[in-house]
């Protein structure tokens, strides 16, 4: 959650929902209602045509999925720090090819790791304080502290099994700060790698890139991150939390369901989002009914990346790979809750300010095909500009509830 300044007086606030692996090519979601209702396109993580990881795809949108990462699990943050959401994985020292991206998901007897890598020392940047905890499964958020940290690099992650890590880089080669952390993050990545390749554990890990921005973290009972994991509760949890008067915005991550497509488990996908649709039903009846021309609430539901199924694609074209991240753009819907609730519930919750109905397009479906139609109102845009719509979007329905 986001707090406000104590000169503002949000009446409408946002929840965005990010679905961890969203798109697919087998085109089911439940998620109908909010498309109908709502303002629908569909948005490049990154660039159009790049397979990227989900940490790559969340700095793409607001900054750093490293940065939750790493605050998630404990690390407290500052807005000069950078952070790494990791991931332990297993690689041939001799040839550079990283066998296994994700070391196992039941990682308790890994965690130790972790605590090696506090207060290390990156050789030629000994002044920079490294900060590591767990966060969950195969992954742990890690923290640099120093001057003239950049997030303008790209990540070290080959993003499939069998391809050799990547170099980290600058994006911009004419950008120093850029260029120096590129720099440092390489000597990081080489000083952990032999740290934790002489542990008794006898582990790697590997890198995604992140930056943070503040925001206050919620402890949700029953929240694991994988499959079990209790919707309902965070659900429940973001809707008490976005209406208290300190906060104009929250963010609900939803992991499960990259999982499932990494499982290659299609009814797994499907229960899973099903699932998140059963969550959402209680947020929006609870936001829904507290919605009046005083007070209004907008959510947006995105996927960061595409994790498909494939299987159909699988059996055709035998190379390629499944079960993976790859770049195809994912659909977005952003709509009002009072008028899902109003199209949900028939009430009339809008009834004195009708103007607000109009704000949707002529979507009737949520996947990639109708979003990214021509009844869509978005179009097809790159997810950095995915914020500047939802403050633009915010500021309309300011204006029109004066």
């Amino acid at each position: 959650m986001v707090e406000q300044t104590q000169d503002q007086k949000a009446r409408v606030k946002i929840i965005f929902v990010m679905i961890d692996g969203l798109g697919d090519n087998n085109y089911y979601y439940p998620e109908d209602q909010q498309s109908k209702t709502g303002l629908c396109g569909i948005h490049d993580p990154v660039q159009s045509g790049l397979a990227c990881g989900s940490d790559t795809a969340h700095m793409s949108v607001f900054g750093g999925r490293g940065a939750f990462e790493t605050m998630g699990a404990g690390v407290e943050m500052s807005k000069d720090d950078i952070a790494f959401k990791c991931n332990f994985s297993y690689i041939n020292d001799e040839n550079e090819i990283v066998e296994r991206r994700r070391v196992d998901r039941h990682f308790d007897w890994g965690i130790p790791l972790c605590d090696v890598l506090n207060d290390m020392k990156i050789p030629d940047f000994e002044e920079y304080i490294v900060k590591c905890e767990y966060a969950t499964e195969h992954r742990c958020g890690l923290k640099v502290t120093g001057k003239s940290l950049s997030s303008l690099i790209t990540g070290t992650d080959p993003l499939k099994d069998y391809k050799k890590l990547l170099q980290c880089k600058a994006v911009d080669e004419n950008n120093k700060e850029a260029v120096f952390t590129a720099n440092l993050i390489n000597a990081l990545s080489q000083e952990i790698r032999k740290i934790l390749s002489n542990h008794p554990i006898n582990l790697e890990r590997q890198k995604g890139i992140g930056l943070s921005f503040g925001v206050q973290l919620v402890d949700v009972e029953g929240t694991t991150g994988y499959y079990n994991s209790n919707l309902n509760n965070k659900a429940i949890k973001a809707a008490e939390f976005i209406q208290k008067p300190e906060f104009d915005y929250g963010f609900v991550h939803i992991k499960a369901i990259d999982d499932a497509g990494h499982d290659k488990n299609l009814d797994m996908k499907v229960s899973q989002l099903e699932k998140l649709d059963q969550a959402l039903r209680l947020l929006i009846d609870e936001l829904g009914q507290a919605s009046n021309k005083e007070n209004q609430y907008i959510i947006a539901v995105t996927g960061d990346h595409s994790t498909p199924i494939l299987m159909q694609v699988k059996q055709i074209f035998h190379n390629f790979y499944s079960g993976d991240h790859t770049q195809e753009p994912v659909p977005i819907a952003i709509s009002l809750i009072s008028n899902i609730y109003e199209e949900l519930s028939k009430a009339d919750v809008n009834n004195e300010i009708q103007i607000l109905r109009q704000l949707k397009d002529d979507v009737q479906a949520f996947n990639e095909f109708d979003c990214g139609s021509i009844d869509s109102s978005l179009g097809r845009y790159c997810s950095i500009d995915t914020i500047q719509v939802l403050k633009r979007l915010k500021e309309r329905v300011q204006q029109l509830l004066v």
